[in-house]
């Protein structure tokens, strides 16, 4: 059998060009993922590396106190009232230190 090439079908005008790079937009990143957005980093957070935090969303990396960087788990975090994400020491240390009188019990 001999193969005989197949003409390309017809197509609309290239995609618009800036100099060498095609432009995107915006919403889209620079690997074409929109999704939802770290808030601590603002990068596109994908499942595999997704915690959430009451109406916030992080990557597992970035999951961390605000206060002494550490990293955070599901059980050990408490999120101050304008989102602040903390240990539970910091986060008992930064209440006490507004005059309040916290326990967790």
């Amino acid at each position: 059998p001999v193969c005989t090439p197949v003409p390309a079908p017809a197509t609309a005008s290239p995609a618009p060009r800036s100099g060498s790079k095609i432009m995107r937009s915006s919403s889209f990143g620079r690997f074409g993922g929109g999704g939802e957005k770290c808030t601590r980093c603002n990068k596109t957070v994908y499942a595999a590396e997704r915690v959430s935090a009451k109406d916030q969303v992080f990557h597992n990396t970035c999951f961390r106190c605000i206060e002494c960087n550490i990293k955070l788990s599901p059980s050990n975090w408490c999120m101050d009232l304008s989102g602040g994400v903390y240990c539970k020491p910091h986060f008992m240390q930064t209440m006490r230190a507004g005059g309040g009188k916290y326990d967790f019990g």
